[in-house]
């Protein structure tokens, strides 16, 4: 047994104040005589009424004590924990009101130890209590557990019951006449799906989808170009809205390119996504590797391969060569930092390796690189060239139309939902994290039960203290 306020037990000795009544001496009583009392002995009338006193004496003690227990929340070890967390994300968005019932009831038990965080602040609290002997119990989706307990194994936990599908990948064709979707039931019954696109509110097409529990399946449609907006809608909803409806913007025209150099790398690239010119002058962006290109046109978009600090100079850029650099694996070699910042992550150091300036009435994407597979390893990165095809404003792919909070990532400029639930079934097979498990209405059943039989208890002493003080002494 353990206790949430541990102060209020060296308090307990208080409850042993109504004893003190027992030294305090009072005035005799003074009887009034009646001729049938003068049967009774004055000696056991005073045992009596001694005994009555102690008595009454013993139940406000008694009264004292389950208050300051009750002040001092004795609870058993198991649960015990120094912090409670429950998500707080757009996957339990339609939870809400379950958790805080949930969460009301905790902090109302255990104090500011109760908090609700998002995903990112789960993860970065469940990182920082390893290794510091610290009980957390956290109460999450099944999409997020697997992360945690990942990250953590000490901790105790329990999921919150979403059945959710949805879309996890729209990959658009080359010439975006039609993009290919991938669906998921992650765990919802085997249902029948319907998938609609709108545009301006019309429903412009519409289809059905069968697919059965932990199904993925693939869906090619069709993208018409004078419909520059779409809407990719999944029904019914169910408890994630956020993976459920996305938005498709489709590019007016393709944009043309033209490289004044040879790369292997940057030429394969640009022909993915743009189309190849015969001539700088019929180009709408110019590339170039390691110079300034000079164009006489000011409406082309330069962009400018380069690992030398003299050319970002020219154009008035401050530039630091960063060399034989290692980030979670990953070897950069000549890469320039464009941006003055730590490199805390990957992401950090290709967000500072690329930057649009103006310069000279034209505006010019310097790329703090020379593409090379066998040198520069940054160029594995998705990250790098998802970044790259934004500044080009090639187009704007695709994107959640849930607007607090995304609940997936961007990879080579496509939106992906994290898959979670293979993983969190092989998490589960392990038996040390099974032994963790902890319903949350296990703990709440013992909350309410505690506070049943205080409230039972002390109602009870306190009026059979009035009934026996009312009985014996009026």
């Amino acid at each position: 047994m353990s206790f949430v306020n541990v102060f209020f037990i060296f308090l307990l000795p208080l409850a042993l104040l109504p004893l003190l009544t027992l030294f305090i001496k009072t005035k005799p009583q003074k009887f009034k005589v009646v001729s049938w009392l003068i049967l009774f002995k004055e000696s056991k009338v005073e045992k009596r009424w001694s005994f009555y006193v102690s008595i009454i004496i013993l139940i406000r003690v008694s009264i004292l004590a389950i208050i300051i227990l009750f002040l001092s929340k004795p609870i058993p070890t198991k649960y015990k924990f120094d912090k409670i967390l429950f998500e707080n994300s757009a996957v339990t968005e339609k939870e809400i009101s379950r958790i805080r019932s949930y969460s009301k009831l905790l902090k109302g038990f255990f104090g500011e130890r109760v908090e609700c965080l998002n995903v990112k602040e789960l993860k970065e609290y469940c990182k920082s209590s390893v290794g510091k002997n610290l009980r957390v119990y956290v109460i999450c989706s099944p999409f997020l557990m697997p992360d945690l307990l990942s990250a953590s194994s000490d901790l105790f936990w329990d999921t919150l019951m979403i059945k959710n599908a949805g879309i996890i990948d729209v990959e658009p064709h080359v010439g975006f006449d039609s993009v290919t979707v991938t669906f998921i039931n992650y765990n919802l019954p085997d249902s029948i799906f319907e998938v609609r696109i709108e545009s301006s509110g019309e429903v412009v097409y519409s289809d059905t989808l069968i697919m059965n529990t932990g199904e993925t399946k693939f869906k090619s449609f069709p993208i018409v170009h004078t419909l520059t907006s779409l809407k990719l809608q999944l029904f019914p909803q169910d408890g994630v809205d956020a993976d459920n409806e996305v938005d498709i913007k489709v590019p007016g025209t393709l944009r043309s390119y033209f490289i004044e150099g040879e790369n292997r790398v940057v030429d394969l690239f640009f022909n993915t996504f743009l189309i190849k010119a015969v001539s700088p002058e019929e180009a709408d962006i110019i590339v170039s590797l390691n110079k300034i290109p000079k164009v006489s046109k000011k409406n082309k978009l330069l962009v400018v391969f380069t690992n030398s600090e003299k050319v970002c100079d020219a154009i008035g850029v401050r530039a630091k060569i960063i060399k034989n650099l290692q980030i979670n694996g990953l070897n950069f070699n000549n890469v320039l930092a464009l941006k003055d910042t730590t490199f805390n992550s990957i992401d950090d150091f290709i967000r500072s390796s690329i930057m649009k300036v103006s310069s000279g009435g034209r505006d010019i994407i310097i790329v703090g690189t020379l593409p090379d597979f066998k040198s520069n390893e940054v160029l594995y990165s998705p990250l790098f060239w998802s970044l790259l095809l934004r500044e080009l404003k090639v187009w704007y792919p695709v994107s959640y139309s849930y607007e607090r909070e995304k609940i997936g990532k961007v990879v080579n400029d496509s939106l992906f939902l994290l898959r979670f639930q293979g993983d969190f079934r092989q998490v589960l097979g392990v038996q040390e994290v099974r032994k963790k498990y902890l319903p949350r209405t296990e703990l709440s059943g013992y909350i309410r039960k505690f506070r049943t039989i205080f409230i039972l208890a002390l109602s009870i002493l306190i009026m059979l203290e009035l009934f026996l003080y009312r009985k014996w002494f009026y």
